[in-house]
């Protein structure tokens, strides 16, 4: 985890409280916490959101990407309790004019927002979960960020959307949901997948060992990168994150070496055959869990 992309994080978290700071002593100071912590909320969400993209340069800036999948955690966690702390902070305010139609629209919003991470957040950490309900219930996460950034929008605030704390919100949401839209394209549209397929397979007693060689061109790596595979047959159509074990070769054929930690690869034993077809997204760059499967729980 690089600490300039700490930085940055800290930054675009930070920011906000300068403007906020403008307006203490013209209203409430606790509601302006409050208001505070519910931008924070949904800046942290929108990096969660870039994060889940995976887009090149990421790394870059973050760190490898096992750093990334704990960083996209634990910011989402974040954005959880400061969503918390903005519904119980009162954040409303006196002078701000009347409740209108589309004010008690944007309240209700909020409220949708909030428990709909509320019920996200609790599937994702929750390790009890299977591995299938968990990535189809986390394909909706980005449902309650919109629903939150209509709140913003909408809600009656000491500030109006075109001043810069307005417009910086309002960047950061779109960009955001942007991200999230990203994320929901079939895999075709996403440029750096090559098809693969199946030409080995070995039990090696504590882990499976399986070697893919590309159609056609495949692509550049080095042994402990990750790289997302996507198998097609049954029950394995799901893309999942495992780390090539192997240095490259001419033929630029990949190794992996996976153990049973899961659902998923409990299922690739009885299911996988050689001659399976497999799509391959262009690695990573990590090195500190070579040789082994790196399940991310995000």
């Amino acid at each position: 985890m690089r600490f300039f992309g700490l930085v940055l994080i800290f930054i675009a978290l930070a920011v906000p409280a300068i403007w906020f700071v403008e307006l203490a002593g013209k209203h409430d100071n606790g509601a302006l916490l409050s208001q505070y912590f519910g931008v924070c909320a949904l800046i942290a969400m929108s990096i969660v959101q870039i994060f889940a993209t995976r887009i090149t340069g990421l790394e870059t800036v973050f760190g490898s990407m096992d750093r990334i999948y704990v960083l996209h955690k634990w910011l989402a966690i974040l954005a959880m309790l400061l969503m918390l702390l903005h519904d119980t902070i009162d954040a409303e305010m006196d002078g701000l004019g009347r409740e209108t139609t589309l004010s008690e629209l944007g309240e209700t919003l909020g409220e949708i927002s909030l428990y709909g991470f509320l019920i996200l957040v609790t599937l994702s950490i929750a390790t009890f979960v299977p591995y299938h309900l968990w990535k189809f219930t986390h394909k909706f996460m980005g449902a309650p960020f919109a629903a939150g950034a209509i709140h913003f929008v909408l809600i009656q605030k000491p500030m109006a959307l075109t001043d810069p704390l307005g417009l910086y919100t309002i960047i950061c949401c779109l960009i955001g949901v942007v991200a999230y839209l990203y994320t929901l394209l079939p895999t075709e549209i996403f440029k750096g997948w090559r098809n693969y397929s199946v030409s080995h397979i070995e039990n090696t007693g504590g882990a499976l060992a399986v070697t893919l060689t590309p159609s056609g061109s495949g692509h550049k790596h080095r042994a402990g990168e990750f790289a997302f595979l996507e198998l097609n047959a049954t029950g394995l159509s799901e893309i999942h994150p495992f780390t090539i074990s192997q240095a490259p070769n001419k033929e630029r054929s990949l190794w992996f070496t996976i153990k049973n930690l899961g659902d998923f690869t409990g299922s690739l034993e009885p299911h996988l055959t050689v001659g399976t077809k497999a799509k391959f997204r262009s690695p990573f760059a990590d090195r500190s869990q070579c040789g082994r499967l790196y399940m991310p729980n995000w």
